[in-house]
């Protein structure tokens, strides 16, 4: 398999492309796609060029349109944490679908509570995001190897950790990411860049030791999780199969942790070291910042901005004045009572801006949302006409024409189902042939029968069958004969007739086979004159003797038949 994937990723395999997965895409209903990055939903996020070659990296069940209530994942998250830290919770789920992208020693959640606290059942909607095949989790024996990390790996997953489920030296690995090596059995150690998420949960608080609890605080960060008051068994499977509800409303809770948080624990050289790397301010650059005193013209916006503000109060001033919502009132007024040029004014104009363009994707949307629906009437028969009436917002009541369209269509679709299902009703009882397989159904149930009591093709059950057709009088007894397996259908009537006249020419063929006909005249030669007293009985070759039967059949059914000329009939004529 391995030559096989180095074949296919050469850009010189022209007959079958490879195809590439897009981590940063989830797919949803009606072919829109989930950005995990912008946390928003796209319309065409695939380009044209790239269908059949780049593929989401899953697909969930949702309405994009509607909004989904993660019932499970909100009650278990407000049943233990504040609303702030529901925030920094959901930022920390969303970093979990992040596909290699954990930054060095970012921090790791863990999970810490008693059972029935929900706090694996969070886990759910990530596995049913990510193929379980893609997680690194920990063995049946308790134990984590680090040999199931590869690039195909999306995500970390240790359920119940202790500090004796890894080395200390594997935590500080795996919790900071980073380059690493593992060992590979009959092979060579082989050497990796680690940067998948990693998630944790615990019952209890991890107690490392003393030397190393400082380095592992620094890389865990800890939500405390209180038994759930009605735990519910079907939460976990729910949230598998509707993750991109608790996806989105993950995203509108998020919120980054605070500089505070971040920089709590950072007494130690190796913790400032890593936030300068990371380009994380110390407390004093932090308090200078503050202090500064910044003064309103000491800095000036570049021309463009200024010009494409004023281009775009143009461009959207009708709008805002028939549909404007009070946030952007709020900061059209903060922007018109600040100062040009200051930060203050960059600031609430790149606010502006993002807010106004986020409208009219909205609103593109919505028309995109309305245009499908009018076309879907058209498409089920509706008039364009009374199409065009449709509302543009789905609350509002429909037109009473177009109610009335649709009680028509409605009526048509049930009477052409009804028509649908007699036809193919009527089709399952005509023809010889659904017949023939309704009675090779009864025939193979009667088979099986036998063959589990085990008196399948025995001379006992066959004889027991014809003796309980005659009983019931669906068999006569001079036909058991024609019984001759225990599965197969009774004669029927036209099998028993052909059956008869088949019994009857053969007994006629048996009879003709050993009688000589005898022409019906026969001229005696007179010069024999022996044979005129010898019956024509006596005169019948060898094997050709005519029953009594026949004979007397023969003289009662032909009275009128002339009489030989013989010596003997000559004087009994005489006589009388």
């Amino acid at each position: 398999m391995k030559r096989v994937i180095e074949i296919l990723a050469n850009p010189f395999c022209e007959v079958i492309r490879p195809l590439c997965v897009d981590y940063n895409l989830i797919e949803v209903n009606d072919g829109r796609c989930w950005s995990i990055k912008e946390r928003r939903f796209l319309d065409d996020a695939i380009k044209d060029k790239d269908i059949g070659h780049v593929t989401p990296r899953a697909f969930s069940t949702y309405d994009a349109t509607k909004v989904v209530e993660p019932k499970y994942f909100k009650e278990i998250l407000e049943n233990s944490l504040p609303e702030a830290e529901i925030s920094t919770f959901c930022e920390d789920f969303l970093k979990l679908l992040n596909h290699n992208q954990k930054r060095h020693k970012d921090r790791v959640p863990c999970l810490i509570g008693a059972a029935n606290s929900g706090k694996t059942s969070l886990f759910q909607p990530l596995l049913g995001l990510i193929h379980h095949s893609h997680i690194a989790t920990i063995s049946k024996q308790r134990v984590f190897n680090k040999a199931m990390i590869n690039r195909f790996t999306e995500l970390i997953f240790i359920d119940e950790a202790s500090p004796s489920t890894l080395a200390i030296d594997d935590w500080k690995i795996l919790t900071q990411g980073g380059y690493t090596a593992c060992d590979v059995k009959y092979k060579t150690a082989k050497s990796f860049i680690n940067r998948c998420p990693m998630l944790l949960t615990a019952q209890q608080q991890l107690e490392f030791g003393p030397e190393d609890q400082p380095a592992m605080d620094r890389r865990l960060r800890n939500y405390a999780f209180k038994s759930l008051p009605n735990p519910k068994k079907k939460a976990a499977e729910w949230l598998r199969k509707h993750p991109m509800g608790c996806v989105v409303w993950a995203s509108n809770k998020a919120r980054p942790a605070s500089d505070h948080e971040e920089s709590s624990d950072g007494g130690s050289g190796e913790n400032e070291a890593s936030q300068i790397d990371d380009g994380i301010l110390n407390d004093e650059e932090k308090e200078a910042l503050r202090t500064l005193a910044m003064a309103e013209d000491c800095t000036g916006p570049p021309e463009d901005a200024e010009q494409t503000l004023a281009e775009d109060e143009e461009r959207s001033e009708e709008d805002l004045n028939s549909d404007d919502d009070q946030r952007i009132s709020n900061m059209r007024k903060a922007l018109h009572q600040s100062t040009p040029g200051s930060l203050r004014h960059r600031q609430i104009t790149s606010m502006l801006q993002t807010c106004l363009r986020e409208r009219e994707e909205q609103r593109a949307r919505d028309e995109l949302h309305y245009q499908r629906r009018r076309d879907r009437l058209v498409a089920r028969g509706v008039p364009r006409a009374h199409a065009d009436l449709l509302p543009k917002n789905a609350s509002d009541p429909l037109p009473i024409v177009l109610k009335n369209d649709l009680d028509v269509l409605r009526q048509k679709i049930i009477e052409e189902e009804m028509e649908r299902r007699k036809l193919k009703a009527r089709q399952a009882f005509e023809g010889r042939a659904n017949l023939e397989a309704y009675v090779d159904v009864l025939c193979n149930k009667l088979k099986l029968h036998h063959q589990s009591l085990g008196a399948y093709n025995t001379a006992e059950a066959l004889e027991e069958r014809r003796r309980v057709g005659v009983d019931l009088g669906i068999l006569r007894q001079q036909d058991q004969h024609l019984v001759r397996c225990v599965h197969e259908p009774l004669p029927t009537r036209s099998e028993l007739a052909c059956e008869e006249v088949s019994t009857e020419t053969a007994q006629s063929d048996d009879e003709s086979m050993f009688l000589t006909p005898l022409p019906a005249t026969e001229v005696v030669p007179a010069s024999v004159p022996d044979d005129c007293a010898i019956p024509d009985e006596l005169r019948r070759p060898h094997g050709t003797k005519k029953s009594r039967s026949k004979i007397r059949r023969s003289q009662t059914e032909t009275p009128n038949k002339r009489s030989k000329n013989t010596i003997l009939n000559y004087f009994h004529s005489q006589k009388s």
